[in-house]
């Protein structure tokens, strides 16, 4: 077993040291093996604010990924998930994904969370009940987002943009249940908001999109929203009114909301 270190990604890196929190990060990588992940440290340049905690990264043999083992302690503050880890080595692994429950219940998770521009993946109930977190910037190399991955995370507050990706098509079941956002942007590779994606989110008063037509949108996708608001669809193709009609019929969002 060696030590291997992560790297700072473009927005930077801070981690707090003194709670318990459970992680479970994937990375695409070779020469399987077992390494611990010191937090905090790489190539002998100390992140701010770190002070404690270290956690074992595990490999998959049969299908070549690297995992994060669960049961880790410390506590991040403006989390950013970074791109690549780095071994003594000089290896270079991509990190491509986030399991299921990786920071579920993760009460040492405050402020703003930032995914790296190499996450592709985030997995069921990934940062479910992370209620301490305030803010959530999405990287536009997310091709999928699994059901309840921000669920009941209602300190999350402000906008949500949704990503950019060609393979980013659906917003799945209870994603962002019970969120505090008050604005979500959905851009043109959305097809699909499935039931509950954003039900019980009673401070959203604004959504924003691009469809160019009719989206596929389950009966509770907004079930709960009570704000009054404002709807506003880019794409002339398909007007925001058209669009209102529909998501007030689903039934969804309530018929005081207007399209602008």
């Amino acid at each position: 077993m060696k030590k291997i270190t992560l790297i700072k990604s473009l927005f930077g890196f801070s981690l707090i040291g003194g709670a318990f929190l459970t992680t479970a990060l994937t990375t695409n990588c070779g020469n399987p093996h077992d390494e611990t992940v010191v937090f905090g440290n790489a190539q002998g340049t100390n992140w701010p604010g770190y002070t404690s905690g270290s956690v074992t990264l595990q490999v998959n043999h049969a299908a070549g990924t690297c995992e994060i083992a669960t049961g880790q302690t410390y506590v991040a503050h403006n989390l950013i998930i970074p791109d690549i880890i780095i071994d003594d080595d000089g290896f270079e692994l991509n990190l491509t994904s986030i399991s299921g429950s990786a920071f579920y219940n993760a009460d040492g998770l405050t402020g703003t969370l930032t995914l790296g521009n190499r996450i592709s993946t985030i997995g069921i109930s990934a940062f479910e009940d992370c209620d301490q977190l305030t803010g959530l910037k999405l990287s536009n190399s997310i091709t999928s987002i699994a059901r309840e991955a921000f669920q009941n995370d209602f300190g999350i507050t402000g906008s949500i943009v949704l990503p950019s990706n060609a393979s980013f098509n659906t917003v799945n079941v209870d994603t962002f249940l019970g969120t505090g956002i008050t604005s979500v942007t959905f851009p043109s590779n959305v097809t699909t908001i499935a039931d509950s994606a954003f039900s019980e989110c009673i401070n959203l008063s604004k959504i924003t999109s691009s469809f160019a037509s009719q989206p596929n949108v389950g009966g509770s996708a907004f079930a709960g929203v009570y704000a009054d608001g404002t709807l506003h669809n880019t794409n002339s193709a398909y007007s925001s009114s058209a669009l209102l009609t529909f998501l007030q019929g689903q039934p969804s969002l309530p018929p005081t909301w207007v399209a602008v």
